[in-house]
């Protein structure tokens, strides 16, 4: 029996999802008969990548009865499906919160935009400014980001005062 070195390279692409494929080669002689037979298994171990920004990270509202958008994308860089929860947290005027939930399932290798929103009450046209936080857990409810987005109101009375001159009198 001859033995003979034959070098093989196999390349692997990022984008190959997790889990286990069967490789396998013959060697056939000119007839088409087979001469050798090869397999092995090949495992790709799982890998998380999930990330989260937001879409627009500065919204203004302008009367009581619109509509509050606040959009996040969330990115799955891993080669396994993922499922994660979206959560938003709005601010109540008076120091609580409100917090929205989704729930995304997310492809190997996909995006996907997560859309939040709140009807414009009185309350919140009273706040200034305030910050509206998403995040994200994974299915085993681990954090793995965060964004904020700032919300103004477009319509409020501000009054600049200058940090530098602290001691000069304030009217209304």
């Amino acid at each position: 029996a001859e033995t003979q070195f034959i070098p093989l390279k196999i390349f692997i692409e990022k984008s190959l999802p997790a889990g286990s494929s069967i490789i396998s080669l013959q060697l056939r002689d000119s007839s088409a008969h087979v001469v050798a037979h090869w397999g092995t298994t090949l495992t790709i171990a799982p890998k998380r990548q999930l990330r989260l920004s937001a879409e627009v990270p500065q919204v203004l509202i302008y009367r009581a009865g619109d509509s509050l958008n606040i959009s996040a994308r969330v990115f799955n860089g891993g080669n396994q499906t993922e499922e994660a929860d979206i959560f938003a947290s709005f601010p109540q005027y008076g120091g609580s919160e409100i917090t929205l939930r989704k729930k995304v399932i997310l492809a190997p290798f996909t995006s996907q935009k997560v859309e939040f929103s709140r009807i414009v009450d009185r309350d919140l046209l009273r706040m200034e400014i305030f910050t509206v936080n998403v995040a994200g857990t994974n299915a085993n409810k681990e954090f793995f980001g965060n964004a904020t987005v700032t919300v103004q109101n477009a319509l409020g009375n501000r009054r600049f005062i200058d940090p530098l001159q602290n001691n000069v009198y304030r009217g209304s």
